[in-house]
């Protein structure tokens, strides 16, 4: 009979587990939230999104997200204090990955009546160029070693005052993530008569973006849950649409 009640156990534990992990909380870490992929203030955005759909397929809650600078973000998950860090950095030791939510991807943007040839980084040594924050360590040393030789280039926290600038020919050009580009030229759009054409130049390849966790399991069902995403077509469908923001 004991031996009966004991095999029950056992065979039950995995059951237990599974539903121990269903409707838990996960928390996670990142850095300073930019539109449109996260706003701070307000539960959207296309990463939000993204998140929110493949947690809820592996019957999970999306908790708290702390925004805040990169190096704290990073602490707050090595310290045990939130479950998964968002758009994680390679390499971290003891951390569970799962495969990339989405991609980000960086271009150069001109006004649309400006001829330059760009076909190369070095091509931007001598332009006005005004790069989203610490683009100087993400895009490669190429990129690294022209931002350090050229004297016009600079760095913008705020992306909205990025497009301003290119828009007021402050600047030649700058560097900028297609999707936040998009997003702030509209949002420009909607406050003026008309604004000038640009173009894009593509010189940088998508950078993916991946999310760390703690622990094995919850890295192993949101994995479960991004591959979900893209399998059924979810993922496409908020790529396409992103989310709206109301002021």
């Amino acid at each position: 009979m004991i031996r009966l009640c004991l095999l029950s156990v056992l065979m039950l534990m995995p059951l237990a587990q599974a539903k121990s992990q269903a409707n838990r909380s996960v928390t996670f870490s990142t850095s300073f939230s930019i539109a449109p992929f996260f706003t701070e203030d307000r539960h959207n955005g296309i990463q939000y999104q993204l998140l929110k759909q493949a947690l809820q397929h592996r019957q999970l809650t999306l908790g708290d997200i702390a925004f805040t600078p990169p190096k704290r973000a990073l602490r707050l998950l090595l310290a045990g204090q939130v479950d998964c860090l968002i758009n994680a950095p390679p390499g971290l030791k003891g951390m569970y990955y799962t495969p990339s939510l989405l991609s980000y991807q960086n271009s150069i943007f001109l006004l649309a009546d400006n001829q330059r040839i760009i076909e190369q980084v070095a091509d931007l040594a001598h332009m006005r160029l005004a790069a989203f924050q610490n683009a100087s360590h993400y895009l490669g040393a190429e990129f690294a070693k022209m931002a350090r030789l050229n004297p016009d280039y600079s760095e913008i926290a705020n992306q909205s005052n990025q497009v301003a600038m290119l828009l007021g020919n402050r600047v030649e050009a700058i560097v900028l993530e297609r999707r936040i580009f998009a997003y702030n030229y509209q949002k420009l759009a909607e406050k003026k008569d008309s604004l000038p054409p640009v173009r894009e130049v593509s010189l940088f390849e998508e950078a993916p973006r991946f999310l760390a966790c703690r622990d094995p399991e919850i890295a192993a069902e949101i994995t479960a849950g991004i591959e979900w995403l893209y399998e059924q077509g979810v993922a496409e469908r908020i790529l396409a649409e992103p989310p709206q923001f109301d002021d």
